[in-house]
């Protein structure tokens, strides 16, 4: 048995002996999703969300957990919900523009990334998440723009350095190209 099904395994007669607890069913629900019992776990999180529904953490998992079980219209709502509340969530806002990408709906891909651009103008992750949708919709110039506006909120993000590089590469602008991996590098040996 791996973790997640040693944990159903404790965690199922609790939450029947309990059926008011709520997070012990959104514990429940969790360990679900690792033993690849999604629609159970969907279940309990909709149930858990009912009792409490400003539980962020339930609803990015309940968003998450429909996503993956192909009811993408419903997790991308439940995102949606979560980025109404709280604009400024990084994660929610990463969820929402990667399944906008995956369905290749660039334009409202964009509209989320502007507004997470409106919710923190100082953080260099929202201009970050703007060049990927522009990166993918293949905007290179556009995304090449975010991309440094990342760098001047903070001259160090690596990750905007790293999407600079791809961009020259897809540019053909081989020598660019190596030169922002190399700072990419020397901002952060680990990298």
């Amino acid at each position: 048995l791996n973790d997640s099904a040693r944990a159903v395994e404790l965690l199922e007669p609790l939450a029947r002996a309990n059926p008011d607890d709520n997070q012990l069913r959104l514990q429940l629900a969790s360990a679900l999703l690792g033993t690849g019992r999604s629609e159970e776990a969907i279940k309990l999180f909709e149930q858990g969300l009912k009792d409490d529904p400003d539980n962020a953490q339930a609803r990015m998992a309940l968003a998450v957990s429909q996503i993956q079980s192909g009811a993408t219209e419903a997790g991308v709502g439940q995102l949606e919900h979560l980025i109404q509340a709280k604009p400024d969530s990084l994660q929610a806002n990463q969820l929402l523009i990667l399944s906008h990408l995956q369905n290749r709906k660039f334009d409202k891909a964009t509209v989320v990334a502007e507004a997470m651009i409106k919710a923190t103008p100082k953080n260099p992750e929202a201009y970050n998440l703007l060049g990927t949708v522009q990166l993918a919709a293949t905007d290179l110039d556009a995304a090449r723009k975010s991309f440094k506006i990342a760098l001047d909120k903070d001259g160090k993000f690596a990750p905007a350095m790293l999407n600079l590089a791809r961009v020259e590469e897809r540019a053909k602008n081989t020598s660019a190209a190596s030169d922002w991996y190399q700072k990419t590098i020397n901002a952060d040996p680990r990298n």
